[in-house]
């Protein structure tokens, strides 16, 4: 409930606070936010019969995650890369068509000499009215965007008196400037904001068109039937071209849609490939198809009382019924999983002897693998023997469609090994061996021609890294210095 009211807060204060920090977000943002926290606060507010409905509604967990993970990537990368995508290519064509506004009026306006000594040549001939306007605004002008030029500005048409800064957004071209190698460009042309510092023109964005204001130099006309508006102003009014031509309801759209659809399908595939890997599908359906009567009991039981036969009752039925252990360990409030900590060390105290007879009866890779399946109850689906062999010696056991260790307390036991000389050689011995070994200097190599590249051609963005670099290592040493002192603080000195 906490974290859905600080999604719903923080929504709302970043839509509020953009706008003081120059970068206002539009209100699509807040209406997306607001409909995502009310299916949030709908799910929260669920009965426990309805979660349980949907929680079945699928075969197993693997669908899940991978439904899970799809639509993260989808929501995290791809949606993010598209809409930023979109959104840039839109202020580019606002610029393309700033650009293009701009040349039409400063080339309009260099042109009037052409028409004025044409206009002073054929004074005898008595023309029409408008006629050397229309020869200089219509004759002879090169349309791109379906520009619309009016030059008799009725009040209406005229440049407004309070500017709007719709049509330029700081945040991309921020972005966009940091990022961007302009300044090797020849024939570089800024980007142009809304207005001019002095006032000389000034655009307005509309949903399918721009407008654009540009004040003129005096008139030079010296017909007297001229009809050109006493502030010079002239106005340009440019149609958006048509974005994404492809995504419209058309048969290439359809195709474009069933291509994107397929890729999402095919991603959908290839994670619940990995995913089943992952989570040791394989072995799960293995061992459920060759063992579907067996009952799982603790490992190594009769050969363990054969060699402890003092064990008294209680205790020998305990460890029969290690198993259950996951039936009682299970997440519940504070007050409960202090309770359970506690029970938890007691257990590993009272079954230790019987916990260290099954470590020794693991070779050295099966205890490595051991190790870290403990800590986050994965493990590498390649080591497929090892695996086999820990289930056929009931080390792993079947619990609720997922491998997992014969008890609890035996995965606590398992966990106070780590740091010790032993659980320290293990890992020295197989990390070398490891794939990570054998492509190390081929990774390095690439990150250092890629650190060469940037430093040749980007010397800046290079500087920039360099001082992150030597920032973060700086606060990693310093860490690790703070770590080492207090721990060899409490180590007596010989």
């Amino acid at each position: 409930m906490t974290a859905i009211s600080f999604q719903l807060t923080a929504s709302v204060a970043i839509y509020f606070l953009s706008y003081s920090a120059g970068y206002a977000i539009e209100l699509h943002f807040l209406i997306f936010q607001l409909l995502f926290n009310s299916v949030m606060w709908m799910y929260y507010f669920s009965s426990q019969k309805t979660l349980a409905y949907i929680s079945k509604s699928t075969k197993h967990y693997v669908s899940q995650y991978s439904r899970l993970a799809t639509l993260l990537i989808i929501c995290l990368a791809v949606l993010p890369a598209g809409l930023y995508t979109w959104y840039a290519h839109n202020q580019e064509i606002t610029q393309s068509l700033k650009k293009e506004q701009l040349y039409l009026a400063e080339s309009l306006q260099q042109r009037r000499d052409v028409v004025k000594k044409s206009a002073d040549s054929r004074n005898s001939l008595s023309p029409q009215p408008d006629y050397y306007e229309k020869l200089q605004y219509r004759q002879g002008i090169y349309k791109i965007y379906h520009d619309s030029i009016i030059w008799k500005t009725a009040p209406a048409d005229s440049m407004p008196k309070k500017i709007n800064n719709d049509s330029y957004e700081q945040f991309y071209f921020a972005i966009a400037n940091d990022i961007g190698n302009n300044y090797y460009d020849p024939q570089l042309f800024p980007a142009l904001k809304d207005s001019a510092s002095d006032k000389a023109w000034y655009w307005s964005k509309a949903d399918d068109h721009l407008s654009f204001w540009y004040n003129m130099y005096p008139d030079m006309f010296t017909n007297k039937d001229s009809t050109l508006s006493a502030d010079n102003t002239l106005k340009i009014i440019s149609k958006f071209p048509d974005r994404y031509k492809f995504a419209v309801f058309s048969l290439t759209g359809l195709l474009l849609a069933f291509i994107v659809f397929g890729l999402i399908r095919g991603l959908y595939w290839l994670l619940s490939s990995l995913t089943e890997q992952i989570f040791l599908k394989k072995f799960i359906e293995t061992e459920e198809n060759t063992k579907q009567s067996k009952s799982y009991a603790a490992p190594f039981l009769q050969e363990y009382f054969s060699i402890q036969p003092v064990l008294n009752v209680t205790l020998q039925k305990e460890i029969q019924d290690l198993i259950k252990e996951y039936d009682h360990y299970k997440p519940g409030d504070n007050r409960e999983i202090y309770v359970q900590e506690k029970t938890m060390f007691e257990a590993i105290e009272k079954f230790r002897d019987y916990y260290e007879f099954v470590w020794t009866k693991c070779s050295e890779k099966e205890k490595y693998l051991l190790l870290d399946f403990a800590q986050d109850s994965l493990i590498n689906f390649k080591n497929s023997g090892a695996i086999y062999n820990l289930l056929k010696m009931e080390i792993f056991t079947i619990h609720e469609e997922e491998i997992k260790l014969f008890s609890a307390s035996f995965r606590s036991y398992i966990l106070t090994k780590k740091g010790t000389e032993e659980t320290m050689a293990l890992q020295k011995q197989f990390l070398q061996n490891s794939n990570w070994q054998s492509f190390r200097v081929p990774l390095l190599m690439i990150l250092l021609a890629i650190a060469l590249f940037i430093f040749f051609t980007q010397e800046q963005t290079f500087q920039k890294i360099t001082a992150m670099v030597a920032g973060v290592s700086s606060v990693v040493s310093l860490m690790m210095k703070f770590f080492v002192d207090a721990t060899s603080s409490g180590t007596p000195k010989k």
